[in-house]
């Protein structure tokens, strides 16, 4: 009897035992799950974001020459509006939406449709949103931003755990992709009939916590945007330098930026031989754009030819004419622009006046126009005497030259483009924040106004 109850008693320690091994077993499992669980879907959404930020990188190192994107041509580094209402279906970017504004930065949800890919989830299966800055929006004529090039910094501060970015302005962020993982207290999603695929909707403060002043976000134009990742937002960026770093590698930038510079250095010798036509003798060229625009910069008609200035920016118009934007390109000889030869602009369609060559050089030009600097020498300004002496040390540039063109590369270290829309400073207006010798490219008006390369 005592034994039979000994045995009882030793089986019952051994089930308690084993019953706390499972128990112990199983909430470790659970623990070991539900980190197993995090970790996934954490995973999941870097990937989402850096998958996000690969697609927009494509877009804007491709949007120059994009077949199903004319509005591209000559154009550099734009990026797709947000998908902010689904009116062209969801996932379809804002840029022919009515009621944006030109340089407003927009906020919406990523548009994965106007990208080509399928929608980007984060580990909750919320899918990604999106800003990008004013000036970096692609949009219809009228409504996109006048001049976007490398110069352009971006609108966006950003602070995340990991890194910060926009404490000076060429660090600025150009788009921000966010992922904004399961609702929060008080984020009612009420699905809306144009979000079938993603869900919810389309009011910002019920998905982002991490604007800074959300209530006017975008209101106007040319504002600096504040990100201080919040709540349950995971935050990436792209800056000016990643994207046009990128652009730079193309095979064909350089190739297109000296190509330019050709063409507009024609049209100034251009404008010369035609004085030649109603006086053989007058040789003479336009004088020059004042450096300083007063922030001006993006406006075509600020590049006007002042009287007496040998140097500074190409003008466009002079008192009488338009010498870039109307150049008769069909005076230009198919030998004088080889620059040009395996870019998008062919000389055969250029010397023509024809598209798509036509387009992209004007379009070239308004986008990079501030690059471009101009000296004319003494005998060759508009109120030279006639006829004109032959060159030499003291009247012509370098002793050859009649006129010389200037496309100033990539800012170096120490060189500082801003202007006072955004910032307290206009640096665009000092020439040495341009022009140094190492990184430009040159094309020099001969005596015999013909063209050809020379010495930044």
């Amino acid at each position: 009897m005592n034994k039979s109850r000994h045995t009882q008693t030793g089986v019952v320690l051994l089930l308690t035992l084993l019953l706390m091994i499972v128990i112990g077993t199983s909430f470790f499992l659970a623990k070991f799950n539900a980190v197993d669980v995090r970790i996934a879907r954490q995973a999941q959404t870097v990937k989402a974001l850096a998958q996000a930020k690969e697609a927009l990188l494509g877009y804007a190192l491709s949007y120059y020459d994009s077949k199903d994107k004319p509005e591209g041509l000559g154009r550099f580094g734009f990026l797709p509006c947000p998908d902010t209402n689904a009116i062209s279906g969801e996932g379809t970017d804002c840029g022919n939406y009515s009621g944006i504004q030109k340089d407003s930065s927009e906020i919406g949800r990523f548009p994965w449709r106007t990208l080509g890919i399928s929608p980007l989830r984060d580990g909750d299966g919320e899918c990604l949103w999106y800003a990008v800055s004013g000036t970096y929006k692609n949009a219809k004529e009228g409504i996109r931003t006048a001049m976007l090039n490398e110069d352009s910094n971006g609108f966006f501060e950003v602070i995340t755990p990991n890194a910060t970015t926009g404490t000076i302005a060429t660090d600025r962020a150009v788009a921000v992709i966010i992922a904004p993982h399961r609702a929060l207290t008080g984020q009612q999603r009420t699905p809306v009939a144009s979000t079938a695929i993603c869900g919810g909707n389309y009011e910002v403060t019920k998905y982002i916590e991490s604007i800074v002043d959300v209530a006017n976000f975008a209101k106007t134009a040319n504002k600096i945007e504040k990100f201080n990742e919040a709540g349950n937002d995971r935050i990436i960026y792209i800056t000016r330098q990643e994207l046009f770093n990128l652009i730079h590698k193309r095979r064909d930038f350089s190739k297109t930026m000296e190509c330019l510079t050709q063409i507009v250095t024609q049209c100034i010798a251009i404008y010369g031989r035609n004085n030649m036509s109603a006086t053989p003798d007058d040789k003479r060229l336009p004088f020059a754009t004042p450096i300083d625009l007063s922030n001006l910069y993006a406006d075509d008609a600020a590049y006007l030819a002042q009287n007496e200035l040998l140097k500074g920016r190409l003008p466009n118009t002079t008192s009488i004419q338009e010498l870039i934007k109307t150049c008769p390109l069909e005076q230009i000889s198919l030998s004088t622009v080889d620059s040009c030869d395996n870019t998008a602009i062919k000389p055969s369609n250029l010397v023509l006046n024809q598209d798509p060559a036509k387009t992209i050089f004007i379009t070239l030009w308004q986008n990079w126009k501030d690059h471009i600097f101009y000296m004319v020498a003494e005998n060759y300004k508009p109120t030279a005497t006639l006829p004109i002496p032959p060159c030499d040390a003291t009247n012509c540039i370098n002793s050859l030259y009649a006129a010389k063109i200037t496309f100033a590369g990539q800012s170096l270290t120490g060189q500082t483009r801003t202007t006072a829309l955004l910032d307290a400073i206009d640096t665009k207006k000092d020439v040495t924040n341009y022009i140094e010798g190492t990184n430009d490219v040159s094309f020099c008006i001969k005596e015999d106004l013909t063209v050809e390369k020379c010495s930044p």
